[in-house]
């Protein structure tokens, strides 16, 4: 995975993302392959991003819906100091409104506070 990363990279690829979501499944309602990455491995991919100037990181988990665990974000700290850059980890989900033909993009309702950075994130990232 890491070489096929670097090449990808390397051929002008944005970034990585990967997803622990639970709402993340394939066709068959199975969890798609990155909810079942270790850390390590997860962590492992970040450092080859770490290698290419311009990259991105990207992240869904269960605490994008729900509030993150204490443990989630030491994880994503850990995830964001490896590559070397931010970590995207907004979520917008898309819904139909009754209103025929309209699409409406909401935000969950927890994502307004979390645009703020809490102060116990701040010094766990120094």
């Amino acid at each position: 995975m890491k070489e096929l990363l670097a090449e990808s990279l390397s051929a002008g690829g944005l970034g990585f993302s990967t997803t622990r979501a639970r709402t993340h499944s394939d066709g068959d309602d199975e969890p798609v392959a990155s909810r079942w990455a270790t850390e390590d491995e997860v962590i492992a991919l970040a450092e080859v991003v770490a290698q290419h100037e311009g990259t991105t990181l990207e992240f869904a988990s269960d605490g994008c819906l729900d509030g993150f665990e204490d443990a989630e974000v030491d994880f994503m700290i850990r995830f964001s100091r490896a590559g070397q850059r931010p970590l995207n980890w907004n979520i917008a989900h898309r819904r139909q409104p009754r209103t025929r033909g309209a699409t409406a993009i909401s935000w969950p309702p927890w994502t307004a506070a979390a645009r703020r950075v809490p102060g116990s994130w701040r010094s766990r990232c120094r």
